[in-house]
Order: C-alpha cells, then sequence, then structure tokens
C-alpha cells in the first residue's frame, strides 16, 4: 500500500499488486460504496482471454466492502485491517461469464454491523451484460495475527 494515492483503491484495502481488482472509487457514504472496475485480459482468474467467471464477482464484492472499511477506519485515524469473508448469501448471476473489457460498477451497503467485527453488506455488480447481486458477511479483525490466532484456535 505504499505510495498508494489518498483515496486510492490501493490505500483503502489490504491488497497490494495484481489481487487489486478494483480500479477506482466512485462514491463513498456512511453506509455505502461505489467502485468501478474492468474486466481484464490479463487478470488472474480468466479461464480463457475473453472471459472470467461470474462467482469471482464475489472478490470484486469483498473488495469494495474493505474498502468501505478501509476509507472510514482512516478517517477514524485507524490502519486498514484485514477482513475475512466468512459467507455468502443469496448470489444471483445473469451469465456463468463476464466478457473481458466490460466495465462494472460494484456497489455495497452496509446493512448490519456487531460490536465483534462482523458485518454484512448487500452488494451489486452490474455491467452492459453483467447483473450480479449477493448478500455478503465480513469478519474485520485488528491484524493478520489475529487470523492467524482465530485460524489455530478453529483447528
Amino acid at each position: 500500500m505504499s505510495g498508494a494515492q489518498p483515496n486510492s483503491i490501493e490505500s483503502l484495502v489490504p491488497h497490494t499488486g495484481e489481487i487489486v481488482l478494483l480500479d477506482s472509487l466512485v462514491t463513498v457514504s456512511q453506509i455505502a460504496l461505489s467502485a468501478r472496475t474492468t474486466v481484464r485480459a490479463d487478470g488472474l482468474f480468466n479461464t480463457t482471454p475473453e472471459r472470467v467467471p461470474s462467482f469471482i464477482a464475489v472478490e470484486y464484492m469483498a473488495q469494495a466492502m474493505a474498502a468501505w472499511a478501509g476509507h472510514h477506519g482512516l478517517a477514524r485515524g485507524e490502519p486498514v485491517r484485514p477482513g475475512l469473508l466468512l459467507g455468502v448469501r443469496d448470489y444471483v448471476a445473469s451469465a456463468p461469464y463476464m466478457p473481458v473489457g466490460e466495465a462494472l460498477e460494484v456497489t455495497v451497503r452496509q446493512v448490519l454491523e456487531t460490536p465483534a467485527g462482523t458485518a454484512v453488506f448487500d452488494a451489486e455488480v452490474t455491467g452492459q451484460t453483467v447483473h450480479i447481486t449477493a448478500r455478503l458477511s465480513v469478519l474485520t479483525v485488528e491484524s493478520l495475527e489475529d487470523l492467524k490466532r482465530l485460524s489455530s484456535e478453529t483447528n
């Protein structure tokens, strides 16, 4: 994240390099965020040079949630924190694949947040030929060490 411009996606999510799938922040509010991206020909998740499976939109949604949390954390003077996607419900996609080159808008809206760090978001990815919706649950933690600790406690 070093060298990222303020309010760039890279400054708001705990990712770097090719795994950052969102291109730009459009709007952010107390309960929602909208971002843009273009389905890439050279992406990590392409099944062919022409398409990406629609379920990868869940990662677009998760990164939009992370950007929303990062924006609000930075506004409170806190660092960007890692999160863990806990679940996806009510996933609906208009097609099995997203075509390379398609411009997408990714919108997330917080439905619920608990003091324990869990949250639920309604999410949508829309483009000219793509419409994908889902409800995602996420856990935000203080650090990667907390994630490792949680993982070892469950094993």
